[in-house]
């Protein structure tokens, strides 16, 4: 039976702008309220929707991402991440992904890992 969680954690996005005049309660319990409710079997949007709408990196758009697997005995994981980080996922100045050896397709734009690395490419971005 699909079980209807919600669970959620705040991205901090109190400097983007817009009307945060929320009177004595913030919107967050029934935006999980409606996530809850409106949830249902089978694709989602990912990328600039949602939590991922106002997601960055120190270099590039974030966004909301997912991941699953079957273990061998049948249970189906999965994960769902808003990626707002303040490190980059790129090497050096791109384009290049860390995360490229982990590629599905070309969700990356296929192009793996740079042939070499220098050593400024290594420092945090």
């Amino acid at each position: 039976m699909p079980i209807p969680l919600a669970p959620q954690a705040i991205l901090f996005d109190l400097l983007n702008g817009g009307d945060k005049d929320w009177g004595r309660f913030p919107p967050y319990r029934e935006l999980g309220y409606t996530a809850a409710r409106d949830a249902a079997p089978g694709a989602f949007a990912l990328g600039s929707v949602g939590a991922g709408t106002g997601a960055t990196t120190a270099t590039v758009k974030g966004g909301l991402g997912s991941a699953s697997g079957v273990t061998a005995s049948g249970h189906r994981v999965a994960a769902i991440v808003a990626v707002n980080a303040v490190g980059s996922p790129l090497v050096g100045d791109g384009p290049h992904f860390w995360a490229a050896p982990f590629e599905q397709g070309a969700e990356f734009g296929g192009l793996g890992l740079p042939a070499r690395f220098m050593p400024a490419d290594l420092a945090p971005g």
